[in-house]
């Protein structure tokens, strides 16, 4: 690691930020003052005060505290519905799923999608997990050996969607993700 310190009157950057504290600095604060810097060496301090900005608002990669989120979806019908979405500027690491469904009978179908604009620029869904339950259960997706075993993650550019089919009341779906950027 260099002893190299970059001169904070080369860049504005400090100055944008100077009311906000570590707690409120947003991907989208950080996504708007970095996005125009282009990659030069004329940049190396605004650079190298970016990385350590990053690093101070722990945007490395790395869990982030206080970053988790519990979302529910409920499903009363037969439908695919998005049930993730993700802020410009984040990214989450899908931790677990669960779901109660309420009177359901017969089989029921679970389908888990990744929905996202493909590199022709076309509407693209990509089915990721399927699960189908019978004699009136209901799913437990983090026991089936074909849950996914790889960190997944979701950024702006990506939906987590979820198809629903099969006969009960309500199915109400919860999704913990958590901001490792």
């Amino acid at each position: 690691m260099s002893n190299y310190a970059p001169d904070p009157k080369k860049s504005n950057l400090y100055d944008q930020l100077v009311t906000r504290s570590v707690e409120n600095v947003t991907a989208e604060d950080i996504t708007i003052l970095t996005n125009p810097v282009k990659l030069s060496s004329v940049n190396q301090d605004q650079l190298i005060m970016m990385k350590i900005i990053n690093d101070a608002v722990m945007r490395d990669g790395s869990p982030m505290p206080n970053s988790m989120k519990i979302v529910s979806t409920t499903f009363t019908d037969n439908s695919r519905n998005v049930i993730f979405t993700v802020n410009k500027g984040e990214v989450y690491q899908l931790m677990t799923i669960g779901a109660v469904a309420t009177n359901p009978s017969g089989d029921n179908a679970y389908q888990f999608f990744m929905g996202g604009t493909d590199t022709d620029g076309l509407q693209a869904l990509l089915k990721w997990y399927y699960y189908s339950t019978t004699n009136n259960t209901g799913p437990v997706f983090q026991g089936d050996a074909d849950f996914p075993d790889m960190p997944m993650y979701f950024d702006e550019s990506t939906t987590m969607q979820l198809e629903i089919g099969g006969t009960f009341d309500s199915v109400k779906v919860q999704v913990a993700m958590i901001r490792v950027r």
